[in-house]
């Protein structure tokens, strides 16, 4: 069978061998990412937004303010960041910096939890597989596959969405491995009745940590609840669904309410890509898909082809005897979340009816793609091991097995490697500068004011130490500064851009004293 241990192999054996691919993966994934824990203290990405913000509620707690509605007067002329932005990772690391006696610098505790997250992810991924599908090996493939996804900057799930020379997308770290939690509790939640409650809070728990991957969860439980699935009826698995989501509402509730309430006072920014709102369209995500670039990007589509053949598998078998629920809803998940990423291009004003409004970044929804992918290609990569196992050519197994990863591994570790050797690089410049840049920091912060750097449109992104712009060194320390967006929702936002440096009255209306 596709989906269980094959009669030449024991549960104790697979179990033993899924294991010991498990820990490879995650002392290889760890030995990898190692140079993250150095570079990462000189960040020019989206985490210095995350860390200013984790510094923010941190001082917020120190002086008894409110950390959930606090002003942060860094970005866009100043905004409640915090009120209406997904919080939960940024309260993990500071709660752990409260943990640790504040015995462990705050940049400490950001870096290794930012290292961790990335790092563990083929574990979430080897416990979701397997509450899902019941298999071991097909564990521990989407544990060796979950770190091969790459892209070209899609913000799914690969190391270009969180490593140093990334993206800076920590929230969706975390998230990433909420969702896979709440997948695999959902597929028995479903079926048995039990942990109803505890997913519900887990799925509320991934849209605290970022709101699109709750909404991943929630739509992809849905979709569960509703296929065919013969051993439990479609009406019981509705029931139950309902109950996880009121629980996810109930705990979600104080970060969507204010969201609600607000909704008139957050910005939809016109200097953000239309394609972040509205995702692709059909044509380039189909020609992603055919190409390979979806999920092998500047290599061999080996992950894409193993894909495609979990796919096959399933119409394969589904001609010659019933349909395995769990490849099936597996292969629904992924057909699903591509047909999502068309976005409104193709599907218009029919995307309210899911829930989706004009404010959702509508593109990150490719993280749902990944998820269901990897989870395809594994049921392929394992089936493949099962048919040589019981033909008992093992070697012929080490030898598909290297060949399928070889192009994936070369392409990940010129990746790491390059990440690292930038990162390095950078930090050595920022380690050198760091006198001077807290002598500039103190000046401003006398000053009062704003400070200026260069914008990100013109020259302030070059204006550089190392590879960190300048600008990026006023948000770190707090300094109130015209600037980057590193957030858009402050209704200023899209006027802080038009600052412009040769007139003098621009100068006096944004109160810019330090240039």
């Amino acid at each position: 069978a596709i989906l269980t241990v094959s009669d030449s192999m024991t549960p104790s054996r697979a179990s033993t061998l899924a294991g010991l691919i498990l820990l490879v993966v995650l002392i290889g994934n760890a030995l990898a990412l190692r140079a993250e824990l150095s570079i990462s203290r000189a960040d020019l990405n989206d985490n210095v937004f995350h860390l200013t913000l984790i510094e923010r509620i941190v001082q917020a707690v120190e002086h008894g303010e409110n950390p959930l509605d606090v002003w942060s007067p860094e970005w866009s002329l100043g905004y409640p960041v915090l009120r209406t932005y997904q919080p939960l990772a940024h309260f993990l690391v500071a709660g752990i910096y409260f943990a640790l006696g504040k015995a462990v610098s705050l940049l400490t505790v950001f870096t290794w939890v930012r290292f961790l997250s990335v790092a563990l992810l083929p574990l979430s991924f080897f416990w979701a597989a397997h509450r899902i599908t019941g298999s071991q090996l097909t564990a521990a493939a989407a544990a060796l596959l979950a770190p091969m996804v790459s892209t070209n900057f899609l913000y799914g799930i690969e190391y270009g969405s969180f490593t140093w020379a990334g993206s800076g997308l920590f929230p969706q770290a975390l998230a990433t491995h909420l969702l896979l939690l709440s997948l695999g509790l959902a597929w028995n939640a479903l079926r048995d009745g039990r942990r109803l409650t505890v997913t519900g809070a887990l799925v509320g728990l991934t849209a605290l940590a970022h709101l699109i991957y709750g909404y991943l969860a929630a739509v992809s439980i849905c979709l569960l609840a509703v296929m065919p699935d013969s051993p439990v009826s479609r009406a019981l698995r509705i029931r139950r669904m309902l109950w996880i989501a009121a629980v996810a509402a109930v705990l979600a509730s104080f970060q969507l309410l204010p969201l609600l309430l607000d909704h008139q006072t957050i910005n939809h920014s016109r200097w953000e890509p239309i394609w972040k709102w509205d995702s692709f369209g059909a044509l380039p995500v189909f020609e992603w898909l055919i190409t390979g670039d979806l999920l092998d990007f500047g290599r061999l589509p080996v992950l894409t082809f193993l894909a495609l053949a979990g796919a096959g598998l399933w119409f394969w078998r589904a001609r010659r005897v019933a349909a395995n629920p769990a490849h099936q809803f597996i292969l629904l998940g992924a057909a699903f979340w591509i047909l999502m990423m068309f976005g409104r291009p193709f599907w218009g004003p029919l995307l309210t009816l899911l829930g989706v409004s004009q404010d959702m970044h509508l593109h990150r929804v490719i993280g749902g793609v990944h998820v269901f992918a990897v989870l395809l290609a594994a049921i392929a990569l394992s089936t493949l091991w099962r048919e040589l196992a019981v033909r008992k050519r093992f070697f012929a197994l080490v030898a598909a097995t290297l060949f399928l990863l070889y192009p994936m591994l070369r392409e990940r570790a010129l990746n790491l490697a390059n990440n690292a050797r930038w990162g390095r690089a950078n930090l050595a410049a920022n380690q050198a500068a760091a006198d001077d840049v807290k002598g500039v920091l103190d000046q401003a912060r006398l000053r009062g004011g704003r400070a200026y750097a260069g914008l990100a449109g013109g020259w302030g992104a070059k204006f550089k130490i190392g590879d960190v712009p300048v600008y990026t060194f006023f948000s770190t320390a707090q300094i109130p500064a015209v600037a980057f967006l590193y957030h858009s929702m402050a209704l200023t936002s899209d006027v802080m851009v038009r600052f412009d440096e040769t007139n003098p009255a621009h100068h006096r209306l944004f109160n810019v004293r330090t240039f």
